[in-house]
């Protein structure tokens, strides 16, 4: 059977045709656009940033759950923090202790989570310190080692943790290095304010909350000098005195006082001496202190001041002034030197958040004076301390007392 040749010619183009047409479809991958799907890393940074602006608003929960998104995204040990960072703040908003309660033990989790994945973390000591407050003990806290074994088996060795931080991506360093910036900008700042209001919230757990910002303090105190005991026309053989404290605690466990000091005393008044004394001191007291017993009722407190101390001796109301005085208004003699004073406080701590201390402190201490104003009417060798007993330019000071003190 034979075809037209119009028909073969109109074969044999279509034929060509297809044969070199290029096979643009084999090659086409899918649309744009449309059905690509963001990475984790992509996702993570969303979570993050609608984290963070909630937390800027205060509105910790919204923050907490995207926290969470991202940390199920991909795990960074800073976001273990800051989920535990918005557990504290809704601890802090909590209606009621059992809130309360489950809101703080959810962010000892995550801070302890947070140590375990960074255990050489730059911040690791106070983020251990925080967990201590909140009533928590910290995953890092030192242990009992097994005698059998140079460290504990669960140690981590400096390989492991090369090891570990190959596996982390630059993406994930930024991820955590923007989240954490945020936090720090912004809720750091407060976060020891924030332990502070738990605290005076109290703990359900029986804890009692322990003041420890500082404290105020007045004593009643009664004393004797080695120099004016002997001045027999002066009544100086009894000291009486206010000794005023106020400071605040330094230190990582805050128990290290330092406070400014003062402290006033004069003479027991007896009315048959001819002089009346006067003395004043004014510099900063130091003093570290350690809780006792097992539910921290007694205090025990040692350490010193420094001073600058004057004494002054006036005539009483009866008696005739020397005419070898220093000549300064009513005083007839003034002398002032520095003082250096040991100190050891025994306190009894009561309230139910142990604010008040009941005090009986012991300060002996040691004083050298200058030599005072003289006088061109004294005889030669004299000075109006002289005239009056005060013989020697030092002296010995013990005062004991009884005392009063408020912590906050």
């Amino acid at each position: 059977m034979h075809r037209p040749a119009s028909l073969r010619r109109l074969i044999a183009v279509a034929v060509l045709t297809v044969c070199l047409t290029p096979a643009t479809w084999a090659w086409a991958g899918p649309p744009a656009g449309d059905d690509a799907s963001p990475s984790p890393e992509s996702q993570a940074r969303t979570e993050v940033s609608t984290a963070s602006a909630a937390f800027a608003a205060g509105d910790y929960a919204t923050a907490l759950v995207h926290y969470q998104a991202a940390l199920a995204l991909l795990p960074a040990a800073k976001l273990h923090y800051n989920i535990a960072v918005c557990h504290q703040r809704l601890a802090l908003a909590a209606e009621t202790s059992a809130e309360r309660t489950r809101q703080r033990d959810l962010a000892i989790d995550s801070y302890n989570r947070y140590l375990a994945a960074n255990p050489r973390a730059t911040d690791r000591l106070e983020v251990a310190a925080t967990i201590r407050k909140l009533g928590g003990r910290p995953v890092t806290q030192p242990a009992l080692l097994d005698p059998v074994f140079d460290t504990p088996p669960s140690a981590v060795t400096e390989a492991d943790e090369e090891d570990d931080d190959d596996e982390l991506d630059d993406d994930d360093d930024e991820l955590d290095d923007e989240d954490d910036d945020e936090l720090d900008e912004e809720g750091d700042d407060e976060l020891d304010d924030d332990d502070d209001e738990l605290d005076e919230e109290g703990d359900d757990d029986g804890k009692p909350y322990l003041p420890h910002h500082g404290r105020f303090g007045v004593s009643l105190t009664f004393g004797l000098s080695s120099d004016l005991i002997d001045a027999t026309a002066v009544d100086g053989r009894l000291l009486v005195g206010i000794d005023l404290h106020g400071g605040g605690f330094v230190g990582r466990k805050r128990r290290f006082l330092i406070a400014a000091h003062t402290a006033l005393y004069s003479g027991a008044f007896d009315s048959n001496e001819d002089f009346t004394l006067g003395g004043y001191s004014v510099g900063l007291m130091f003093l570290q202190t350690w809780t006792l017993g097992l539910n921290k009722r007694g205090m025990v407190g040692f350490g010193g001041l420094a001073a600058l101390t004057g004494q002054s001796i006036r005539p009483s109301d009866d008696a005739v002034p020397p005419l070898c005085s220093d000549n300064s208004g009513t005083a007839l003699a003034n002398r002032t030197g520095g003082l250096f004073s040991p100190r050891l406080e025994v306190s009894v701590l009561a309230g139910a958040r142990r604010r008040s201390l009941f005090t009986l402190l012991v300060q002996p201490g040691f004083t050298v004076y200058g030599p005072g104003p003289s006088s061109e009417l004294c005889p030669p060798g004299q000075t109006p301390l002289t005239i009056v007993g005060v013989e020697r330019r030092w002296e010995f000071l013990f005062f004991a007392g009884i005392g009063y003190a408020f912590r906050f």
